[in-house]
């Protein structure tokens, strides 16, 4: 019983440790955009891969990569609630996305609204995979 225990805790922690933001690539598969400033929204595909050095958007053949600057908190279980927030660098532009999971639900919001023909993009994530 007691070594059957030990064996449950260690996948426990072995699944939350396998799906850590702040350390390791993750792939997010999205299948709604709403752009935050018209309130539009599509259905379509996203992948969203966000890794300690960068994160990248592909919409069918259009890829968006973009530079992390920082991060601000930890989230150490993808499955769990839990947010990071990401300083990026996109053509020279900062701006900043914030990854989250609140009552279950994950999303992933890009924005540089402050720039001129900035946008403001939240993704809807249906689910992930670590890379």
């Amino acid at each position: 019983m007691r070594a059957t225990l030990l064996i449950f805790l260690s996948t426990i922690g072995i699944a939350a440790f396998g799906q850590n933001v702040n350390t390791q690539a993750i792939q997010w598969s999205a299948s709604q955009a709403v752009d935050l400033r018209t309130s539009a929204s599509r259905t379509q595909t996203f992948e969203i891969t966000t890794s300690p050095t960068q994160v990248k958007v592909v919409q069918g053949t259009t890829v968006k990569t973009f530079s992390v600057i920082s991060t601000t908190g930890t989230w150490a279980n993808v499955s769990a609630n839990g947010s990071v927030q990401y300083q990026l660098s996109f053509n020279g532009k900062l701006g900043k996305a914030l990854l989250q999971r609140v009552g279950g639900q994950a999303s992933f919001t890009l924005d540089f609204s402050a720039h001129k023909d900035g946008f403001q993009q939240q993704f809807i994530i249906a689910n992930y995979q670590v890379k």
